[in-house]
């Protein structure tokens, strides 16, 4: 919470949701509500404390209107990405539980789903842990500096990148191994598309996230990176979001 106003983080396991919370902490002065899974009013777009703390053990008996929903993506540079209805909805499916074996409560929750996909704030950061990304967050944040959506790709699932002997390999798993015809050889910056492809990712995000990494002209990796993005999708291997 940060000036009467709830931001809550999402992510995958392992992304650094806990750390960006105590650099915000550190940072700006924000304070922790909940460090599991808050309450969402889908009717006023409220966030509640709830008595589930999670590993940091905290929860506070406190409400304030949700400002924003971040989903949390790890990056050298700060800024926000504007996400679309589909997006927004594909996202809260993925955090929401749903009771498929009684379809009435099922359909309550999808009709919740959908009321705070059309009326939450729900974007996709990207930043780095430290208290400088908090504050340059945040102020993006506060100031609706959002850069516009774009549609989303991602890796199918049925591969696995190995490193063997200092070498990416991309391997099929599964029912791939009948399917697809041997493996794939990735240098560095074609492991980290890949690594990126495991979460549903923009061009312009993934295009960034090289820029970030590895010293490249823009044009020349915007040129590769497309080049290699078609022959995945040429193998199969990845698809539209």
């Amino acid at each position: 919470e940060k000036q009467g106003g709830a931001y809550a983080f999402t992510a995958p396991s392992g992304v650094g949701k806990s750390t960006r919370a105590k650099a915000w902490q550190e940072g700006i002065g924000a304070e922790l509500i909940n460090g599991d899974r808050p309450l969402i009013d889908s009717r006023r777009i409220v966030l509640y404390g709830v008595p589930w703390d999670g590993k940091e053990q905290c929860f506070r008996n406190v409400c304030y209107p949700l400002k924003a929903i971040c989903e949390v993506r790890r990056s050298d540079s700060v800024y926000v990405r504007k996400m679309s209805f589909a997006q927004r909805r594909k996202l809260l499916l993925r955090q929401c539980f749903l009771p498929m074996w009684d379809t009435e409560t099922a359909a309550v929750q999808m009709a919740n789903i959908a009321s705070i996909a059309s009326k939450a704030e729900i974007v996709r950061v990207f930043s780095g842990p430290e208290e400088k990304d908090a504050c340059a967050l945040y102020d993006a944040l506060n100031e609706n500096q959002y850069l516009k959506e774009e549609p989303d790709m991602k890796a199918k699932a049925g591969f696995v990148l190995r490193n063997v002997v200092d070498e990416h390999i991309l391997m099929p798993t599964g029912d791939n191994i009948g399917k697809f015809n041997g493996t794939v050889l990735l240098n560095d910056v074609s492991a980290l598309v890949w690594e990126k492809l495991q979460n549903p990712i923009s061009r312009e995000d993934l295009l960034q996230a090289i820029l970030d990494e590895f010293e490249v002209e823009k044009a020349v990796a915007s040129a590769d990176m497309d080049k290699l993005l078609e022959t995945l999708r040429g193998y199969g291997i990845i698809e539209d979001d």
